[in-house]
């Protein structure tokens, strides 16, 4: 039943993007899920916030960790985040 008309729910993904994008809304998508909010700012953490919901919950995983090396971040930060014993934060 979802996959039988794929088209029109491919179109209603697009054209909801594209009115997110033009009201100015922060957009957080991906080929599964596409969320809007108006935000003060469109910040890493701000979008790293709307993500985590209620819960508050920042994670050091491999690939924050990746994306940090990624972004050339200095490595013994990202050594100490790698190495911490904690790596999820509230």
């Amino acid at each position: 039943m979802l996959t039988a008309d794929m088209k029109s729910l491919v179109d209603e993904a697009e054209a909801a993007l594209a009115a997110g994008i033009a009201g100015g809304c922060t957009v957080i998508d991906n080929d599964r899920l596409i969320w809007f909010a108006r935000r003060e700012s469109k910040s890493h953490l701000d979008c790293v916030q709307i993500s985590s919901g209620k819960r508050r919950q920042y994670v050091i995983s491999e690939a924050a960790l990746d994306c940090m090396r990624g972004r050339k971040l200095p490595k013994t930060t990202v050594s100490l985040l790698q190495n911490h014993l904690q790596r999820c934060f509230h």
